[in-house]
């Protein structure tokens, strides 16, 4: 029997194409329109719950769970790369707040906060797609094949922010530690951070071309040469993986403030505990 309530059931409330054009997912794993585009519904009361909820906020659970519900379309969420990532907590938050949202941002120059009516529209019409070539010529040897953060290096990313956080104030807290044994504990950390910074640099790439040679695409191999390589050699990939992590919309807003007239950059913030609050 057909559900009678099924009328009233929600509806998508926008359709937006993937910085990413789907090129790093499975046709399986996605389901886009004629257009290329997916199909993004607004939050319910449920998903709202979620996203209070610290514990599931923590683990990553929420924000799956929140993207699995509002675009049921990707059936993979996992292997979401960090610009489309972007792109639907965007249309997410349009589809379920409007066009528009306030924002209290104080003022870097003067310290007034003051409330900012911010054009969501706006900032999805700045996107920008990825091309086709993700590459890296390494030192004229190698040619590494690479994609942007998916979600799980993301959370990866947000762990070691904690990390840091807590290293800093448990360091602050505890003054019957003598330097050595705070030194102690902060190479401990740095060592648990290092480890996690290597395991999402080296997922990010997808195999490795030799000059004239083949190509390995064993994680185990790729894993053992990123952690291998100099500090130096590291900064180049990452610095390639940056670019392709900022495709997409533009995340930083121009602001003026009402009291003092100051001009200013503004970061917006895709922390979803705060975005969608």
């Amino acid at each position: 029997m057909t559900n009678p309530l099924a009328a009233y059931i929600r509806t998508p409330k926008i359709y937006v194409k993937l910085p990413s054009q789907a090129k790093f997912y499975d046709p399986s794993s996605i389901e886009l329109s004629v257009n290329g585009e997916v199909a993004v519904y607004a939050l319910t009361a449920i998903d709202q719950i979620m996203l209070k909820t610290p514990d599931a906020m923590l683990n990553g659970e929420a924000l799956l769970k929140v993207v699995q519900n509002c675009v049921p379309g990707v059936k993979d969420v996992k292997r979401l790369v960090e610009p489309d990532i972007n792109t639907l907590m965007l249309a997410i938050k349009i589809a379920s707040s409007g066009q528009s949202t306030e924002l209290d941002i104080a003022c870097p120059n003067c310290n007034k906060e003051h409330s900012f009516n911010i054009n969501l529209s706006q900032i999805l019409d700045t996107q920008s797609y990825m091309d086709d070539d993700t590459s890296l010529n390494f030192n004229d040897q190698l040619i590494l094949n690479l994609r942007p953060y998916n979600f799980e290096q993301r959370h990866l990313q947000m762990l070691n922010e904690i990390d840091e956080a807590q290293t800093l104030r448990m360091l602050d807290a505890k003054d019957d530690l003598n330097e050595a044994d705070k030194i102690a504990e902060v190479a401990q950390q740095v060592n648990r951070m290092a480890g996690r910074t290597f395991d999402v640099l080296a997922k990010s790439v997808e195999s490795i071309s030799i000059i004239g040679g083949e190509t390995v695409t064993d994680t185990a191999y790729i894993a053992e040469f990123v952690k291998g390589i100099s500090r130096d050699q590291a900064e180049i990939i990452i610095s390639r993986i940056r670019e392709l992590n900022q495709i997409g919309i533009k995340t930083n807003i121009e602001l003026v403030c009402d009291s003092c007239e100051h001009t200013w950059t503004q970061p917006l913030d895709f922390d979803p505990t705060s975005f969608f609050g």
